[in-house]
């Protein structure tokens, strides 16, 4: 009953896998034992699947009659941290009663098996292992753990987690930088998407080609400004693949969930251009519409193709792009800048642990930065609403504390014609000054932040000035790679004779000065875009705010420990990246439901635990379960043997038949299914091994059908505090029941004014980038349920002044609302409305609702006149109305002729003991 390649068997039988026998050569045989090996990282038997059947009838038999281990039911089942969010795949179907002779099918094993690093285990392959897959002689004969074996795909991760501090300047700065320049040259597989000006036009069919369909964090770059190493086009792809390997090791999202894209547009740089190992567009990189059309075709079908909810952060674009394409798409999709959000950050974290040390509130330092970029713009940014948060003043007035040098000096209102829109607010009265040096002694900031990406910009003068001004100077040096870095942990140290409050962008090893040893602490933005990322996918959030990122530095700051602070460090090591990702997370997801922006409900109690049992763990899982099935001449047994990750998560409980005498063994287990998968009714193995304890074996007896395994999950459900919830279906109604209720909770409890109620109601799609109209129309519903007519009228209205909900039903409602309510005024003014605006496309339903509504003879003839006019056909009920009208003012012959003219050709009598449809004048006749 497993899925294998999308089938699914029972027994002993197999749909969805060619037969290696033909029908006339399939006997019946003794029991068979079927033995599944399936190695996968995302959905169960998607790539490599080995059969391997063989007759073990004695062996099965012992030990289908001797178990004495404690029923599943009577376990209680345990979350556990791996495997990610999203382990559950499609529906199966199963057979009965067929039973074939032992054969074996191979579905890429052997050497292709070896040669995948989704699935690779190297010397880690058990000897049965080996068998199943045929992988005998292409391995050495040792069997090697995990933790020394050859490299694969869980491997890397693995070791990357372990040694997080040592291999994090090897996964990403500054040794990606080094990587993207050289990448043409030794380039051997694509490891991402690549887009380009070709594929203009079919971007959605190009995404289609990416193997992986439930992809949740996107990671894209245009590869313009590289870190600090400039246009390096197409080569910049080894950007979002280091990007993307943090959030796996770091934040624990699913490999096979990360997608890095590269989009060529071309090349400025004429190196490139001429080298003939360049693997991108021999192009001038395009500008203007024709980029911006690339971009959009991009984003665009990113959301069609994936969702709402998957994240998209852009990663090294130009400066001129990255601040428009986040204002673009910032409110229209979930996307995140780590040059500008995720450093700023980063920052402020790290600024408010240094207020521990110095003393005071941020709104008491003064901030001087070098560079007016992406970064220090948004540096300066977050800092100046932390303090307006905190001070309550207004972020114009705490913009004022802080100031921006470029490459022509510092950024004075003054030069105000001449600067880019995202530099113009931190332009302030000051006269012009030419170069850092100067700008530092007139301003005598406390706090000293270099953004620049040009090397040794912090002289020793300007350390030595940032000394005399304050007890412990705040030195950021933030540039990448090692080489851009404005200043060495060793300068800044030496030449602030060991006072200064030091962090890099780049690692640097420990400073011996004056006998004491100073550690350097790196502002990296690994702290912050993993857990943050983590954070928004747990809680399905559907746009970035902010808050957030707020959030995120306040989580970050709150892990820096007294220890770290005595030894100058004001972040946390990287040795618990982990714990300090689950955190953020926690805090990040908090916020978004506090802001409304989550989708994930309702709300997990502890969002810690929630974020740490959703984490990818790189580690191998064993699973061996038996099904046996005691029929009266013979015992079939099912043994399936995953070998890096349980899989089966999702087998079609009804198509299960019900067996009798069935018996469930699962044998030397070391998974536990998260307690979250407990009120699915899909699950179907796991459900029968939620918990193996310390037991070797185990074994359920029982009816195995599908209200058994719902009945007996729902005991374990409510015996562990988890309760079911339903699951969206439709991702455009998703949540859509909650807010409305919530809107229809709020606006219960208003005054009945005009202004409450449309500011609430204003206030209710504050944060959604399109109009919840699904929501409303369901709030709407629930008003007119509870008669609420004064409501209705008020959210009918609301939603026609924003130009939704124009629809017939919407009329319909709004109409009985009046009536209900005696305003027959605004609803004839409605009525006219509609037959100006709406031309023969008016329900007949609408003009009975009039015919009720006004209940006077003038004005139902006048409605009967319109319908005439726009060649509606009256149902019955109208024209007995309309009939009744006419004879009230004594013109019988206008009743007889509607009468004739709309009467009905059908009707029903009963004949003979039947109901019989005859027609109406011939009948009459």
């Amino acid at each position: 009953m497993f899925a294998v390649n999308g089938s699914t068997f029972l027994n002993n039988s197999l749909s969805g896998v060619p037969r290696v026998f033909p029908r006339s050569t399939q006997r019946v045989a003794a029991p068979p034992v079927v033995v599944a090996a399936v190695s996968s990282n995302g959905r169960p038997g998607d790539r490599n699947v080995s059969i391997l059947m063989e007759n073990t009838s004695k062996e099965m038999v012992e030990s289908a009659t001797s178990s004495s281990s404690p029923s599943v039911i009577d376990k209680e089942p345990k979350s556990t941290v791996g495997g990610g969010v999203e382990d559950v795949y499609g529906e199966d179907s199963a057979t009965e009663d067929m039973h074939i002779t032992p054969w074996t099918v191979t579905v890429a094993s052997g050497y292709q098996l070896l040669r995948d690093p989704h699935y690779n285990k190297g010397l880690a392959f058990t000897e049965k292992e080996r068998d199943a897959h045929f992988l005998r002689g292409l391995l050495p004969p040792g069997v090697v753990p995990q933790e020394i074996q050859e490299r694969n795909e869980r491997l890397f991760y693995k070791l990357l987690i372990a040694n997080v501090e040592e291999l994090l300047p090897v996964v990403y700065t500054p040794t990606v930088g080094e990587a993207c320049q050289k990448y043409g040259s030794i380039f051997r597989q694509p490891q991402g998407l690549f887009i380009s000006l070709k594929e203009k036009g079919r971007i959605l069919e190009v995404l289609k080609n990416w193997p992986e369909k439930k992809i949740q964090v996107i990671v894209v770059t245009d590869g313009e400004r590289i870190l600090g190493l400039g246009d390096l086009g197409c080569q910049g792809m080894g950007i979002p693949v280091g990007k993307l390997s943090l959030y796996s090791a770091l934040g624990g999202i699913r490999p096979s969930a990360c997608l890095p894209v590269t989009i060529d547009v071309g090349t400025n740089n004429e190196q490139l251009l001429q080298d003939e190992f360049y693997i991108g567009l021999r192009r001038r990189r395009a500008t203007g519409q024709e980029y911006s059309e690339l971009l959009h075709e991009f984003m665009s079908a990113v959301k069609q193709n994936y969702g709402e909810k998957v994240l998209i952060q852009f990663e090294d674009f130009a400066n001129h792009n990255a601040f428009d394409l986040l204002a673009k798409y910032g409110t229209s999709h979930l996307v995140f800048n780590d040059d500008i959000q995720g450093t700023a950050s980063v920052v402020l974290a790290g600024l408010i642990a240094a207020l521990k040390l110095v003393g005071g509130t941020l709104a008491e330092h003064r901030f001087l930065f070098l560079g007016a970029g992406e970064a220090g713009t948004g540096i300066a940014e977050l800092i100046a609403l932390e303090i307006s948060k905190q001070t309550g003043a207004p972020l114009e007035e705490t913009r004022k504390k802080i100031w921006l040098v470029d490459s022509k000096g510092l950024i004075v209102r003054s030069r105000m014609e001449s600067l880019q829109h995202f530099k113009r607010p931190w332009a302030h009265e000051h006269d012009p000054i030419s170069n850092l040096a100067d700008a530092v002694k007139s301003i005598k900031p406390t706090v000293l932040i270099g953004s620049s990406g040009a090397g040794r910009t912090f002289t020793k003068e300007i350390v030595e000035d940032m000394s005399s001004f304050n007890e412990k100077p705040i030195i950021l040096s933030l540039s990448n790679p090692t080489s851009q870095s404005e200043c060495t942990a060793e300068e800044a140290y030496k030449w602030s004779e060991g006072r200064c409050i030091f962090a890099s962008g780049s690692p640097f090893a420990p400073v011996e000065y004056d006998g004491k040893v100073y550690p350097s602490g790196q502002a990296n933005n690994a702290y912050i875009f993993p857990g943050f990322g983590l954070g928004l996918i747990i809680s399905g959030a559907i746009r970035v705010h902010d808050d957030m990122l707020l959030a995120a530095s306040e989580a970050l700051a709150e892990q820096v420990t007294q220890e770290n602070l005595e030894d100058g460090l004001i972040y946390p090591p990287l040795s618990n990246i982990r714990k300090i990702s689950a955190q953020i997370a926690a805090r990040v997801a908090e916020k978004a439901y506090k802001l409304g922006l989550a989708t994930r409900l309702p709300q997990p109690k502890n969002l810690l635990k929630h974020a740490e049992s959703c984490m990818y763990s790189p580690n191998y899982h064993e699973v061996c379960i038996e099904f046996r099935s005691i029929g009266q001449n013979q015992v079939s047994v099912v043994r399936v043997n995953p070998l890096l990750k349980c899989g089966f998560l999702k087998s079609h409980i009804s198509s299960v038949p019900k067996v009798e005498n069935f018996t469930l063994v699962a044998d030397n287990s070391k998974f536990n299914p998260p307690a979250r998968y407990l009120g699915n009714r899909h699950l179907c193995c796991k459900l029968a091994s939620i918990q193996f304890g310390g037991q070797d074996l185990f074994r359920v007896s029982g009816t195995f059908t599908t209200s058994f395994l719902t009945r007996k999950c729902r005991k374990i459900a409510q015996k562990t505090g988890k309760k079911e919830h339903h699951l969206w279906n439709k991702r455009d109604s998703a949540g859509s029941g909650q807010k409305a209720l919530n809107l229809v909770r709020i606006i219960s409890g208003l005054p009945n004014e005009k202004e409450a109620v449309y500011g609430a109601l204003d206030k209710w799609i504050a944060w959604e980038t399109e109009f919840p109209l699904i929501a409303a129309a369901n709030a709407l519903r629930i008003l007119r349920k509870r008669n609420q007519w004064k409501r209705v009228i008020q959210v009918a209205k609301w939603m026609l002044s924003k130009g939704q909900g124009a629809t017939m039903g919407t009329y319909d409602t709004l109409l009985l609302a009046f009536d209900m309510d005696g305003r027959v005024d605004e609803a004839e003014s409605l009525w006219n409305m509609i037959l100006h605006t709406h031309n023969r496309s008016i329900l007949k339903r609408l003009f009975s609702r009039m015919c009720d509504h006004h209940n006077v003879r003038d004005k139902i003839i006048e409605a009967f006149a319109d319908m005439e006019e726009l060649g509606v056909k009256p149902d019955e009920d109208t024209i007995k109305r309309v009939a009744c009208a006419f004879q009230m003012i004594g013109q019988e012959d206008k009743k007889r002729l509607a009468l004739l003219k709309y009467q009905s050709k059908w009707k029903y009598i009963h004949f003979k003991g039947e109901r019989v449809r005859v027609r109406s004048d011939a009948w009459d006749d």
